[in-house]
């Protein structure tokens, strides 16, 4: 049951190199390693064959199947959160905090300076304070301050980007004529990052959000989002509900096939939550205007926080992630929270 591979090769690598062993007899050796490894995954499924699987061993690959979905793992999640001093600091470390909720789990609060600025660390060391209370009350126990200085502000965070972080958290910078979700920072930074970002602006409810409302579909990115609402429902035991809007016109009724499709993706993310320990409502819309059906939504449910995986959209001005996005951002009332995926890893479609 076990292949002849690993050690066979460097005994054999050994013996051949002290002369032990002639090049004919190694060869030998290699081939027997290479057979038995080829060979052993499909003898052993044969071997298994007609032996049955139990409910428990079905039950714990279901598990480890819908686990394996969540793209964002609060165990060992080494997140980072951008420190700018900006009116939504404080609410991307309570969404990060909900994420690190673990006590292999850490958060890297990071102030970036460009070169010549003047550095300004006991402002940064305040609200450092602050964000470290923010963070504690959300669960997180490991929080870490760092700065740097690059040539300039986006280069210092690109270079710290690439330190092997799981999500990066950042405010929404929201500045008088810019795109409603921020400029011209946060687009470089969306472009630039290796790892999934979240961008949060606030609404009229405060922390923590008890009712949280994420739209879905089949798309990976879609999924990422949902992912992030219920790690955040999970830790301060908030109610989520999984919206799929089927896009068609607004006196037509949406076939069978697409509402099962709806209805596949919407049960995904329940078991999902199951596991989690997450309790996921669900809500089936249709529309001509999925964005007009997701504020509705949102409106009608008084929700506090509206969690959606988008698709960056590359632009050389502004941050943008398509009409939708920027219609739901306009009308929204409750806070949001844009998780958008690496921007090389996802095809925009």
């Amino acid at each position: 049951m076990n292949a002849r591979g690993g050690m066979e090769l460097v005994a054999a690598l050994i013996g051949l190199s002290l002369g032990v062993l002639t090049p004919q007899m190694y060869t030998l050796v290699i081939l027997v390693a290479i057979v038995t490894s080829v060979i052993t995954p499909g003898l052993l499924s044969w071997s298994l064959s007609e032996v049955e699987e139990r409910p428990s061993d079905a039950e714990r690959l279901e598990r480890e199947r819908l686990l394996k979905r969540l793209e964002i793992k609060a165990q060992g999640a080494k997140l980072l959160v951008l420190s700018g001093g900006g009116p939504h600091s404080s609410l991307a470390t309570h969404m990060a905090a909900a994420l690190a909720n673990h006590h292999d789990a850490s958060i890297t609060i990071f102030r970036a300076y460009a070169a010549g600025a003047n550095r300004r660390n006991d402002d940064f060391n305040k609200e450092f304070a602050q964000l470290e209370e923010v963070a504690k009350f959300g669960g997180a126990a490991h929080l870490h301050q760092r700065t740097a200085t690059g040539e300039t502000i986006i280069d210092a965070v690109a270079q710290e980007t690439q330190r092997g972080y799981d999500a990066i958290f950042v405010g929404a910078s929201e500045l008088a004529g810019k795109e409603v979700i921020g400029g011209d920072m946060l687009r470089q930074l969306v472009n630039v990052a290796r790892a999934p970002v979240v961008i949060v602006r606030g609404g009229r409810a405060k922390a923590p959000f008890m009712r949280l409302l994420t739209p879905i579909t089949g798309a990976s990115f879609s999924r990422l989002g949902a992912t992030v609402a219920m790690q955040y429902a999970q830790v301060f035991k908030s109610r989520v509900t999984a919206l799929y809007v089927h896009e068609g016109a607004l006196l037509s009724f949406p076939s069978r096939a697409d509402m099962e499709d709806g209805e596949e993706f919407v049960e995904e993310v329940c078991k999902l939550g199951d596991e989690l320990g997450v309790s996921i409502e669900t809500l089936l819309g249709t529309g001509r205007k999925p964005e007009s059906v997701i504020l509705k939504a949102a409106h009608n449910g008084d929700y506090d926080l509206l969690v959606m995986g988008v698709l960056f959209r590359s632009s050389e001005q502004r941050i943008y992630f398509g009409p939708r996005v920027r219609e739901v951002l306009r009308g929204a009332r409750c806070s949001v929270a844009l998780v958008v995926p690496p921007h090389h890893s996802v095809p925009e479609s």
